[in-house]
């Protein structure tokens, strides 16, 4: 017998949150607005900076329940329309929460239009004593008509087929640096995606070209460095980049010595990260908000190297797989390999930019072709300062874009140095720029 889902009410969806008693006050409590605000939008919006371990989540979980029970006791079919829907809720669940007790328990009193809806309980309206709150809001822009960043899928076509282009011009070194340092989405390690840790990102998602290792011992200076961050973990990813064109073994399968010297700039930078007091001067210079001092400092150490050709029939040995074996089994602890073949932009490094330190401080090198401004780039802008000399070194932007990144920049730069001021915690939303 056919079930007409219409007419049969068994058959069709209910909600979940239909008799389930949850705490349906309408009103963003004093420790719950605290708890939001010391999570932060990154943490509460964006999966790479999840923190499932942090207090505040156990302040909103009145906030949180009514979601736990939908996502436990949804029985809907998985099409793509449900799937973005719980997505977007799991990730906007700060304000989604509240609004689908609020707005879908029947056991509220309040009449659904006089409901509040998501500005209203982010900014604080829903307060229990209905009183204005004293938090400002800071806000993208979100002019249509603004300059846009160039289209990722667009970007990353452009810069794939540019990159292909110069590996088969047989670059030297240098070239290579050159054009990774104005493309730092290609430059893993920014997200956690090497070793460890670090799925925090770095601050500001920035990589430093050539940073000075200084202190106690030799002095060195990989080519590229992430300082990225995790729960538990401060994790350095240093980077050594070779000429492409070398090889990693001779043609009696022994290690080239290219290879070898490559790798011992590895072992450098490990004997530089065992001395104590080279941590403690790695934290103060390249740590800049935070030093993190709870959390050990666990490097990693990155080197690219050669082609993916060598480890293929034809590539000039005649055993390339055990080859690549034994390549594979070279790495200590705490190190990668990989070949130049493997670098492509990264969707979640797109933000990013390169930085130099300087004697006068941190100063922006270059900035991502899909570089974009948002209401945290304040902090990062004031410690940078004048983005003027990274814009115009930067590629596949237009003038207008560049123009308009420079006065955001600025703009978010005055609105930090006025919120330091003010000892303001701000609600930030999102949106990039």
């Amino acid at each position: 017998m056919k079930v007409d889902a219409y007419t049969d009410p068994e058959s069709r969806w209910r909600s979940s949150i239909i008799g389930h008693k949850f705490d349906t006050t309408i009103a963003v409590r004093a420790e719950e607005s605290r708890a939001i605000g010391e999570l932060g939008i990154r943490n509460l919006r964006r999966l790479q900076y999840h923190d499932p371990t942090a207090p505040g989540w156990r302040v909103i979980g009145r906030l949180l329940r009514p979601l736990e029970a939908v996502n436990a006791g949804l029985d809907s079919p998985p099409t793509a329309l449900v799937s973005q829907g719980w997505s977007f809720l799991r990730e906007n669940a700060y304000v989604a929460i509240p609004i689908l007790a609020l707005r879908t328990s029947p056991s509220t009193s309040v009449p659904r239009h006089q409901r509040p809806y998501p500005q209203q309980l982010v900014l604080g309206v829903a307060t229990t004593d209905n009183k204005t709150p004293t938090r400002s809001t800071l806000e993208p822009d979100r002019n249509p008509e603004r300059p846009r960043s160039i289209d990722w899928t667009t970007y990353t076509n452009r810069v794939m087929s540019d990159w292909d282009r110069l590996l088969s011009s047989e670059p030297e070194e240098k070239a290579v640096q050159s054009f990774l340092e104005l493309h730092p989405a290609m430059i893993p390690g920014g997200s956690g995606d090497v070793g460890p840790g670090g799925h925090h990102g770095s601050e500001m998602s920035a990589v430093f070209r050539e940073p000075e290792l200084t202190g106690a011992g030799r002095q060195f200076e990989p080519d590229f460095m992430w300082v990225t961050r995790s729960s538990g973990l401060i994790t350095p990813v240093l980077i050594e980049i070779e000429k492409p064109s070398k090889r990693w073994f001779k043609e009696n399968g022994r290690p080239t010595a290219e290879f070898r010297d490559a790798h011992d700039q590895l072992n450098d930078w490990r004997s530089w990260f065992a001395i104590d007091e080279n941590r403690a001067l790695f934290r103060r210079k390249y740590l800049f908000f935070d030093r993190y001092e709870d959390r050990p400092i666990e490097p990693q150490f990155l080197l690219i190297y050669g082609r993916q050709s060598e480890f293929e029939y034809g590539g000039g040995h005649k055993d390339p797989n055990t080859l690549r074996h034994k390549r594979d089994t070279q790495r200590r602890d705490a190190e990668s390999f990989i070949s130049f073949d493997s670098l492509r932009p990264r969707f979640d490094h797109g933000n990013s930019m390169t930085i130099s330190m300087t004697a006068q401080g941190p100063r922006p090198f270059a900035y991502s072709p899909a570089y974009s401004t948002d209401t945290d780039t304040g902090e990062g802008a004031a410690l940078l300062g004048d983005p003027s000399e990274a814009l115009a070194r930067s590629v596949l932007m237009t003038d207008e874009r560049k123009s308009y990144l420079a006065e955001r920049w600025k703009y978010w730069q005055q609105i930090e140095i006025k919120t330091q001021r003010n000892r303001n915690n701000p609600i930030r939303e999102m949106g990039y720029e």
